[in-house]
């Protein structure tokens, strides 16, 4: 009975169906309250249904049975992320990162721990956690992003251009990153490169308003008044 209602939840949990997942997830947990694997994948039905505290608890409970069942811990702290419990998750994945030294994900709660720093008002141990993500996964594209809009906010303008480079070299396609580069170009007067990248940001992805903004704002002190009132009236429309 337990492995038959274990492997139908893993399979609806696979297909998206959240509800009937939990349903069967539950069932299984019934006759084998210790079998981390459900109920993790149960936390996970729940997070994707909303029911956020439900998945904190499941989370917190498979890591209760098995402190080394390292998925649940980066799971559990997005989950507390979302309730706005940001202490309890910084503490979270710290301990994760001193439990597993060598785990493939460490980048990723590096780049979380950020997060959770920045939205706690703690900008130095912010940043300092989103140089280790990059540090340790230099092809971690959202960590470059990440560090480099940090770089920005500080106006520390050349640090910013690199990460949002390497971002770029990544995913040369990106309209993401191609507006943030465009956005520091334009903040140190290269306004010619600044309007190439923003073009190009919007052919990637036209739902990105802030290039339109920052378009308007070029061609503004270029003296186009037509044109920035045509890009100022798209990212009005865009928003």
């Amino acid at each position: 009975m337990f492995y038959a209602e274990r492997d139908l939840g893993r399979e609806l949990y696979a297909s998206g169906a959240f509800r009937e997942a939990v349903e069967h997830l539950t069932r299984a947990l019934s006759e084998n309250q210790t079998s981390t694997r459900s109920r993790y994948l149960r936390g996970l039905a729940f997070y994707h249904r909303g029911e956020i505290k439900r998945a904190i608890v499941d989370f917190e409970t498979t890591i209760e049975f098995d402190p080394n069942y390292s998925a649940s811990y980066a799971e559990l702290a997005i989950a507390l992320m979302h309730d706005s419990r940001l202490d309890r998750a910084i503490a979270v994945m710290n301990d994760a990162l001193q439990r597993f030294p060598d785990s493939e994900n460490r980048h990723f709660l590096h780049r979380n721990l950020g997060i959770a720093y920045a939205r706690s008002g703690k900008t130095k141990e912010s940043r300092a956690s989103y140089k280790q993500a990059v540090d340790e996964n230099p092809a971690y594209y959202d960590g470059h992003i990440s560090l480099g809009k940090v770089y920005y906010t500080n106006g520390e303008l050349h640090k910013a251009t690199e990460q949002f480079q390497e971002a770029l070299s990544l995913r040369p396609e990106s309209g993401a990153a191609l507006l943030q580069l465009g956005i520091v170009r334009y903040e140190l007067d290269d306004l010619a490169t600044s309007t190439r990248l923003l073009e190009k940001a919007i052919k990637a992805d036209s739902t990105l308003a802030d290039a339109y903004l920052y378009l308007s704002r070029v061609y503004g002190e270029q003296g186009d008044s037509k044109r920035a009132r045509e890009f100022l009236l798209k990212h009005h429309r865009t928003r």
